[in-house]
């Protein structure tokens, strides 16, 4: 006899139309988190599956890894290199089309939630479920923009 415990029900369903790569898995890695009651980890989780999908946007389309190089004001010498980051990639994106600008708002949220999960919080940060189901959702909704260009 079957019991009811034993019958696991998936919680999320990923579109066919995303690529088996490390961004698929990331994002299979947080429902996993998410069904298992691990909403900060699922917050991380999806965070990391939207940038590592954006850094590999940008490194097809324009053929560079995601690096900005800082020079001086006064002088113009280089100081450094430095990763241009998550929100950065995302504002790329948008601009270049592959993420439609209705959307601009919950690539942020992903992002924000996502940090808010990673860093030990400096105001309470709830481990909430809701949170991590909207998480889930927007990351779906966004991953599908950039597979299908």
């Amino acid at each position: 006899m079957v019991e009811f415990e034993d019958i696991k029900i998936k919680s999320f369903e990923i579109p066919n139309e995303l690529p088996m790569n490390e961004s698929r898995i990331d994002l299979e890695e947080a429902i996993k988190d998410y069904d298992n009651g691990c909403f900060i980890s699922c917050l991380v989780l999806c965070r990391r599956s939207y940038e590592g999908a954006l850094l590999e946007l940008f490194r097809s389309k324009e053929k560079k890894d995601p690096i900005e190089v800082r020079k001086c004001k006064k002088c113009n010498n280089e100081l450094g290199r430095s990763y241009i980051g998550i929100v950065n990639m995302h504002n790329w994106a948008i601009n270049k089309g592959y993420i439609n600008n209705k959307f601009k708002s919950i690539g942020i949220l992903i992002s924000d939630l996502g940090a808010g999960g990673a860093h030990p919080p400096l105001q309470e940060f709830s481990r909430d479920k809701e949170v991590a189901r909207v998480s889930i959702v927007t990351l779906i909704v966004l991953l599908k923009s950039i597979y299908n260009k």
